[in-house]
């Protein structure tokens, strides 16, 4: 840590916080009514952050820390200060909580100062600050130089600067002021203040999406001509990610990190352009989806994240960028989550929870891999070398945790039916309601396109007609399951119901009119006992859409007309499940010109899609697009196939490590067959009617007249082909870490208990038999992608029993692919480590309470080249570890199969 002391100045507007607290008690009939509704009155603006910034710096010892700002106690009066006001209600801690805490139900908004602001003093100012931490909330310290610190007037000379700013952005004297220190002002903004200047920024649909409109914004947006010219730009998505922006290049070595820890040397250096550097996100919680589990509303999102940046730029030795950020969010979370106490009002609750986040007293994650858990990290994909990631335009978050090429995807696939997605899948990027989970980036935008406009029905009351939706997909996909899950996810708060709620109705069951009628009673009968039911109306699209004209004044008007009279439906959420369509591309045929598209406007389909307010088309186990481009195909398989045994062979799996005991063969059919017959149905049907022996799923216990109704013909023939045995993969991963183990050695290091580059010391300094079960897993899937790693130089490997000897590489020939494997060894770990966080550092830290830092963080090119050594006795321990257990390799043959008939070719 940095000896000298450093001086922080904080400056801003001020605010006095009203806090307004809204009592279930009826003053008119109460004796104890409050006589005064403002309970509380707090020091908020520029004085809440000076405290934050304490919080977030109190491991720094205060002889090494000074902390100016404008005292509390000035002597203004009332009316002087600008005062903000808020309404306090109870909620839900939870939706599946009934523990109760405070949180705003309304902001009121903020009033001016009624008189002239008078200048201030700030106590210990300079104008040579460290740091200088600016909140401009809009009003009139953007405008008023008086208010302004020494820092920014003729002589200042700050060497830092953080500005904490709101919509609208970019505007004002202070922000002229401040470009002129653009080289070293670092800006912190929500998303909610960008999108306010017209930001094409998505929420809530998935990462891939935002990650690519921001970066858009930043390059051609609003953004791209006064934000991009500093030299940092935080944006935060409350408690669920941010965007981390700079003009700095990549650290790669100690004079590319000079930039980001001396700016005052660096100016000159900076790109001519600002660049999406990291985006730190939630594997599962969208922006917004964690809030929405917890009702209410908070304050001080943004100051909060300040405050952790403010750390950052103190001592970023020990406290990296990717750290901060992820306790910055940690932070926002438990300061909503605690609100303001659960018994009585005090707006100083969460502060203790807050102190935590900014500084936890004991290990994050345990028993995950070290990483800034639950948080993962978007990276610059130019640090790779494979050209495959590094030609990707736009943002694929499930590549980046697979790799690129269908053999990757496999070995993952693999990994989810054997472990289970719960821990195989842990830092992709997902959605998981229930039961329900998918990784396919297209599937996670409609649900939660569907999902986010469920909630805001939920909660708008004016609104009484129903809302709409379509869902699409191949016959045994999962429609109905999807949207299922969804709703009992949302309506959480009504779990002793719901089951009543959701109404399902086969339109092919339904003969008359009349029928159809009976149907909207009962779900009107649902919304006038103040319920929302959920109604599924399955096969719409059959009987040459017969019954869409019969939902359009429902579906416009909220009614429906019978023979008796007409009818009131109330709230409801109509769910049309598609029979004959598999897509809602397929099924609108709006505006063609062809026989169908004109049989199609005739049945009322354009007035029925033009009342839909989304559609979500569910995939399924089967390739939906061109060879190649539906590669998630095969994660969607694994994640059916690992429930599919769930439900129906539960023998199967270890009730101690929940692995499922499956021939290698069987498993490699079952996610690499050419196509289901009938979709999930079908993969279900195969487990369904498979025995076991001894709880083993193999070859014998297979169905084979299933199998011929319901599997594609090549699923025989990959069972011949087979996999390694998990043995295999566990002696792999042996061999791996005592060639690594063995190296270390050569190169003077021993072990210790902890790691210490200068030393040359390290804690897996120890036989594979001692390491713990995390670094014995980290070495497993090294092994796990064996296949794919020797399918990118063109090998793939055999049994040495079926095949002629003269086919299989000898040690010699697979040496001269030595070089292009070392470079995928470091591809791998590199994706790996920067997926978790980590950055690069002259001295390697992954302690995981203080950093995640990495000397191998760089280009293969710029690795050491001992680290490279490391690399190198990696990859050449392949090949004599599978020689020992009977296994070869050859060249990458390709297959096709016409007619049933199996033909093969092989790479020269």
């Amino acid at each position: 840590m940095t000896e000298h002391k450093q001086k922080i100045v904080v400056a801003g507007d001020l605010i006095r916080d009203f806090h307004l607290v809204r009592h279930d008690l009826n003053p008119a009939i109460n004796p104890r009514q409050l006589k005064n509704p403002i309970l509380s009155v707090t020091a908020g603006g520029a004085w809440y952050l000076q405290d934050m910034i304490g919080y977030a710096c109190s491991d720094i010892p205060n002889p090494r820390l000074d902390i100016s700002g404008i005292p509390k106690t000035d002597g203004r009066g009332a009316g002087e200060v600008n005062e903000s006001y808020s309404i306090w209600s109870r909620y839900s801690r939870s939706l599946d909580s009934k523990d109760q805490v405070w949180r705003v139900e309304r902001f009121l908004g903020t009033k001016a100062p009624e008189r002239d602001v008078h200048p201030v003093t700030i106590q210990g100012d300079t104008a040579t600050p460290d740091l200088l931490v600016l909140d401009d909330l809009g009003g009139s310290f953007r405008t008023d130089s008086r208010l302004w610190p020494l820092a920014l007037g003729k002589r200042g000379n700050p060497r830092n600067i953080i500005l904490k700013t709101q919509a609208p952005v970019a505007q004002g004297e202070i922000w002229q002021r401040l470009k002129e220190f653009a080289d070293r002002l670092t800006v912190v903004i929500s998303v909610v203040a960008l999108r306010a200047r017209d930001a094409h920024i998505s929420e809530g649909l998935s990462w891939d999406k935002t990650i690519g409109e921001i970066d858009d914004e930043f390059k051609i947006g609003k953004s791209a001509q006064d934000l991009a010219l500093c030299r940092q730009v935080i944006v935060h998505f409350n408690d669920s990610g941010a965007a981390i922006f700079t003009r700095c290049r990549m650290k790669l070595d100690e004079a590319s990190a000079k930039q980001y820890f001396h700016p005052e040397e660096s100016a000159a250096r900076l790109l001519p352009a600002i660049r999406l550097d990291r985006f730190i996100y939630h594997p599962i919680h969208l922006e917004g989806v964690s809030m929405s589990r917890m009702p209410g509303g908070s304050f001080g999102a943004t100051t909060i994240m300040t405050a952790a940046i403010a750390r950052h730029y103190l001592a970023p030795e020990n406290y990296p960028i990717n750290i901060a950020i992820k306790r910055g969010l940690e932070a926002i979370s438990a300061n909503h989550q605690n609100g303001a106490g659960d018994t009585e009002f005090n707006v100083e609750a969460p502060i203790n929870k807050v102190k935590e986040a900014f500084h936890p007293d004991k290990a994050e994650g345990d028993g995950n891999p070290p990483g800034i858990w639950p948080y993962c990290a978007a990276f610059p994909h130019a640090l790779l070398s494979d050209s495959r990631m590094r030609s990707k335009r736009k943002p694929d978050l499930l590549q980046d945790f697979t790799g690129a090429g269908y053999e990757y995807v496999v070995a993952v696939a693999a990994d989810v039916v054997r472990r289970g997605w719960e821990r195989a899948l842990q830092v992709a990027p997902k959605v998981h309601f229930g039961k329900y989970i998918t990784v396919d980036s297209e599937e996670i935008e409609n649900i939660n396109d569907v999902r986010k406009k469920i909630e805001a029905y939920r909660t708008n009351k004016a609104e009484r007609v129903p809302l709409s939706f379509a869902v699409f997909g191949p016959p045994g996909s999962g429609k109905s399951f999807a949207v299922t899950e969804l709703a009992k996810e949302l309506f959480k708060d009504k779990k002793e119901i719901i089951e009543h709620l959701i109404l399902k109705f086969n339109l092919t069951q339904v003969h008359s009119v009349e029928m159809l009628h009976e149907k909207f009673h009962k779900i009107r009968t649902a919304g006038i006992l103040g319920e929302i039911p959920i109604v599924f109306w399955d096969e719409f699209d059959t009987e040459d859409l017969r019954w869409l004209k019969y939902f359009l004044v429902p579906m416009a008007d909220g009614e429906f007309e019978s023979s008796a009279g007409r009818y009131p439906l109330g709230k409801a959420i109509f769910i049309f499940a598609g029979g004959t369509s598999s897509t809602f591309k397929s099924f609108d045929l709006t505006g063609q010109k062809t026989p169908d598209g004109m049989k199609f406007k005739s049945s009322k389909g354009p007035d029925f899609v033009s009342r839909l307010q989304g559609s979500i088309d569910i995939k399924g186990p089967n390739n939906v697009g061109k060879p190649g481009q539906d590669i998630a195909h095969v994660m969607r398989r694994a994640v059916l196939l690992r429930s599919a045994v769930e439900r129906f062979q539960p023998r199967a799996i270890d009730s101690v490590t929940r692995e499922i005991s499956i021939s290698p063969g069987v498993l490699r059919a079952f996610l690499r067959v050419q196509s289901y017959t009938h979709g999930a149905r079908s993969l279900e049907a195969i487990v369904r009617m498979a025995t076991l022996t001894d709880g083993y799923f193999g070859n014998n216990g297979l169905p084979a007249e299933a199998l011929k109704n319901h599997a594609s013909p090549d699923f025989h023939p990959l069972i011949d082909e087979g996999e390694m045995e998990w043995q295999v993969v566990e002696a792999l991963a042996e061999a791996v870490h005592e060639a690594w183990k063995k190296e270390r050695e050569r190169q003077g290091w021993s072990y210790a208990k902890k790691r210490d580059d200068t030393a040359k010391t390290s804690p897996q300094l120890v036989g594979y038999a001692q390491l713990s079960e995390l670094d014995k897993e980290l070495n497993r899937n090294t092994a796990r992608l064996t296949y794919a790693k020797l399918h990118d130089v063109g090998l793939c490997v055999s049994l040495r029993t079926r095949k002629p000897a003269a086919r299989y590489l000898s040690k010699a020939q697979f040496n001269k692919k030595l070089d292009s494997l070392i470079r995928i060894e470091h591809d791998i770990w590199l994706r790996d480590h920067l997926l978790r966080g980590y950055d690069w550092a002259v001295e390697t830290n992954d302690e995981l309470r203080r950093c995640l830092l990495h000397r191998d963080i760089t280009t293969f090119e710029k690795m050491t080249e001992q680290d490279k050594a490391n690399d190198h006795v990696i990859a050449e321990s392949v090949y004599d570890g599978l020689k020992k257990h009977g296994y070869a390799l050859e060249r990458v043959r390709t297959k096709s199969f016409k007619n049933g008939k199996q033909g093969s070719t092989y790479s020269r």
